[in-house]
């Protein structure tokens, strides 16, 4: 089952092609007119590679432009079917609604990962390509990196595909999620008067995993509670996905 949902993630090549143009394609822009930059006026621009820009490309995959190519594959692979009406033609061949559902998890996440490594590949040629006498990402600063950025990628994904499931519709869930992720989780970690409950939005506890120092890690917690963070959403997520998939109508 897993396969097949895999297949169908990959005919859907407007998102899959969106995806790619979000990780790959905004990773080729920053790094071409970083070096284009740096050719025309080297005084002024530093190397287009080196650790200052494999921090940024990296954050950016993990927290930004990663975050919405994991949400549009993770929404399609929730919302995909019911919008398209063709739920019924699964569930009359006699397969559980449980496992429908429990399938598209692990296949959106396949291919959220096999995106966003296609942008991480590019970032970390051109980080080492392009670093002249700088300072570059040592191999463990490299692998907790790439750790990092699948990691808040999938769970991204996964609580798409939940509230996609819930929802059962495409637009729905990506303007809320989108909304929620890009602006009010920024927001909600800004307003100080709100506390320790800033430890709960998915945002904090990510860029606290996150290897190395950043200045954005706004909501300090241990990494046992953002790791008890990051469960609990995908956790949740995929409880009332499921939850949603067994009483749908078809």
């Amino acid at each position: 089952m897993i396969r097949a949902d895999l297949l169908k993630l990959r005919k859907k090549r407007t998102v899959t092609g969106w995806a790619l143009v979000l990780t790959a394609g905004v990773m080729l822009v920053f790094y071409v007119y970083s070096v284009v930059k740096h050719a025309g006026d080297p005084s002024h621009y530093g190397p287009a590679g080196g650790l200052h820009h494999f921090s940024n490309a990296f954050t950016s995959l993990g927290l930004d432009f990663g975050t919405v190519a994991a949400i549009l594959i993770g929404t399609e692979a929730g919302a995909g079917e019911v919008a398209d009406r063709t739920l019924k033609e699964l569930v009359v061949t006699g397969r559980s609604r449980l496992a429908l559902f429990a399938s598209r998890i692990p296949a959106a996440v396949i291919v959220t990962a096999a995106v966003v490594t296609v942008a991480m590949a590019i970032a970390t040629v051109m980080t080492f390509a392009f670093a002249g006498s700088g300072p570059t990402p040592d191999a463990a600063l490299l692998l907790k990196s790439v750790g990092w950025v699948l990691l808040c990628n999938s769970v991204v994904c996964v609580v798409a595909v939940g509230l996609g499931a819930v929802t059962g519709s495409r637009p729905g869930t990506l303007i809320g999620l989108l909304a929620w992720q890009t602006v009010a989780s920024r927001l909600l970690m800004d307003t100080t008067a709100l506390g320790s409950a800033r430890k709960s939005v998915l945002d904090a506890a990510l860029t606290n995993l996150q290897p190395g120092p950043h200045s954005d890690r706004v909501v300090a917690m241990s990494s046992f509670t953002a790791v008890l963070v990051l469960t609990i959403w995908a956790a949740a997520a995929s409880a009332l996905g499921a939850w949603r998939m067994q009483r749908r109508d078809v």
